[in-house]
């Protein structure tokens, strides 16, 4: 089992919600396996030609993935366990996001119009002040 695989006890809680896939011509029996597959695809984002070998024929994954996907046997999957979380893993995001006072609806600072010749200097003195 890898580091990221399903436990036991998580493979107890999803195991009655899955078709067997036994008796399908190129589908491979372990269910279990397959689900890790596609879990190690999704934490990693790799292609799906790139599927370590020990996962099984990566095209078999993939159709037996793209069947479960037209049956919603995913979406089934996802309702019962949302309907139930599992809370042994929970994440918080601690990320902000800065932005200025005046897109908080702050009012802004008005600057005075200066005319470009005013910011000149006066006679066009050098800086010597000759």
């Amino acid at each position: 089992m890898g580091r990221f695989d399903l436990t036991d006890k998580e493979w107890q809680r999803i195991e009655p919600l899955c078709p067997s896939g036994k008796g399908k011509k190129g589908h491979p029996s372990d269910t279990r396996r397959f689900i890790d597959a596609v879990l190690y695809r999704l934490r990693v984002g790799v292609p799906w030609r790139d599927l370590p070998f020990f996962y099984g024929n990566w095209h078999t994954v993939y159709v037996r993935y793209i069947d479960w996907c037209r049956r919603g046997i995913w979406q089934g999957i996802f309702e019962v366990l949302a309907a139930r979380p599992s809370l042994g893993c929970v994440l918080l995001d601690s990320t902000f996001v800065r932005c200025h006072r005046a897109a908080h609806g702050a009012a802004k600072k008005k600057r005075a119009a200066v005319h470009w010749a005013q910011s000149r200097r006066p006679n066009h003195e050098g800086t010597c002040g000759r």
